[in-house]
């Protein structure tokens, strides 16, 4: 694949998307109970009203998207809006204005990353040199190399110098993202019909045009798998911290080891699986990444020491590291002529599952363990494993039947 200025901006844009979520995202807790003085079910409430929002805006949006609104008007919208939360949270020590910005203004970051990927998956379609599965493949991991540097270098600038200053800085890297923006990313006409495709689903789901996702069976099926594996991968990350202070009796610095070394592994997964899916197809290596979070699952249920956990980091790698980007590339070919929608469902499968998990793990932390945490991951993982084969198993076999007959 070339390395052209579009290419080189795409992959830069992704990675300050990365930094400016990675100083805010991870100390919003700590700034709410902190800073705002926020109780427990005051931050739930932030939280879950933040993410849902969110998740609305640009499901709704995204409609819109593929009818002809330019992406890159959408994609500097949801950084605006981000630059302008980040500037109202480091000014405010009011909980009333912080969740009224974050319903009304920071819900429209939602529509950043979806709205970039959908760009670049029309822009690597329409170039015949460009490889579209390794240019976002390898634009999903400049945002796991931002979320590897940007937290602790968050938590540092928060210990010296505050919130203030650290939000003042997601603010500065998106102001930094909107001129990149304005001046260098391209403005892709979205494809209503005309749209290129190789992979074997395109010319079912091009009939489909503008049918609303919810009506198209295997979108529904794999969004679904979607919120389920990512359920599952944010309820270990949730769950883990307590599990390994409270029931392992392990000082809590060795979590922070564990979530960076998956993080590491992640990226070059990433990029070898955008070079690989050509070879094996998107489906077959999400089936197997998935495959892999259900072992990782089992056997970190099993685990009794800190050094088995860091072994089976290579399994949690390769479960994320094939899902996070070929997840959304197998969306982006079931809805050719949707790309923005394809691309915000997968987002907010994410989210979505980032949600349910936060309330799953409330109920278990009161009336179950953490320890039970690893075996509903485990279930969820088999449900999503279920959803992405059998699908295909079933037309499989259907077409085969049609031959025969």
């Amino acid at each position: 694949m070339k390395l052209s200025p579009t290419v080189i901006t795409f992959v830069t844009t992704c990675l300050l998307c990365g930094l400016a979520g990675a100083f805010m995202t991870p100390l919003l807790t700590l700034y709410l109970t902190e800073a705002l003085e926020a109780k427990p079910l005051m931050v739930s409430v932030f939280l879950c009203l933040s993410i849902t929002s969110g998740i609305l805006v640009s499901q709704w949006i995204a409609t819109f998207s593929d009818r002809g609104i330019a992406r890159k008007k959408l994609i500097l919208l949801g950084l605006v809006c981000t630059l302008v939360a980040s500037l109202v949270f480091a000014a405010t020590r009011s909980y009333v204005v912080a969740l009224t910005v974050a319903i009304a203004i920071f819900s429209f970051n939602a529509l950043t990353l979806p709205q970039i990927f959908a760009l670049i998956r029309e822009y690597a379609d329409s170039q015949p040199d460009t490889d579209s599965h390794l240019l976002m493949t390898s634009s999903r991991a400049c945002i796991a190399i931002a979320w590897v540097l940007g937290p602790p270098l968050a938590f540092i600038c928060h210990d010296a110098y505050g919130f203030t200053f650290t939000f003042a800085i997601s603010a500065a890297i998106s102001l930094v993202n909107i001129i990149l923006v304005v001046f260098m990313l391209p403005d892709v006409k979205t494809q209503t019909g005309d749209t290129t495709d190789k992979d074997s689903d395109t010319n079912q789901a091009r009939v489909a045009s503008f049918t609303p996702w919810y009506t198209i069976p295997k979108v529904v099926l794999f969004a679904l798998a979607v919120w389920l594996m990512f359920f599952a991968n944010n309820l270990y990350i949730i769950s883990l911290p307590l599990y390994i202070m409270n029931e392992m009796q392990v000082a809590s610095s060795w979590v922070g080891k564990l979530f960076g070394l998956a993080a590491f592994i992640e990226i070059p997964i990433m990029i070898g699986g955008g070079l690989l899916v050509k070879y094996f197809g998107a489906k077959r290596m999400v089936a197997f990444g998935v495959t892999c979070g259900v072992i990782f699952s089992l056997a970190m249920s099993q685990t009794t020491a800190i050094w088995q956990m860091f072994v089976l980091q290579i399994l949690n790698g390769i479960f994320i590291g094939t899902t996070a980007t070929l997840g959304m590339v197998i969306l982006q070919d079931m809805m050719p002529t949707q790309r923005g929608v394809a691309t915000t469902l997968f987002s907010n499968g994410i989210q979505l599952g980032t949600l349910t998990a936060a309330l799953a793990f409330g109920f278990i932390g009161e009336y179950i363990n953490y320890h039970f945490a690893f075996y509903l991951s485990a279930g969820a993982t088999s449900i999503s494993l279920l959803l992405i084969v059998v699908p295909s198993l079933v037309l499989r076999h259907q077409s085969r039947k049609s031959l025969s007959t």
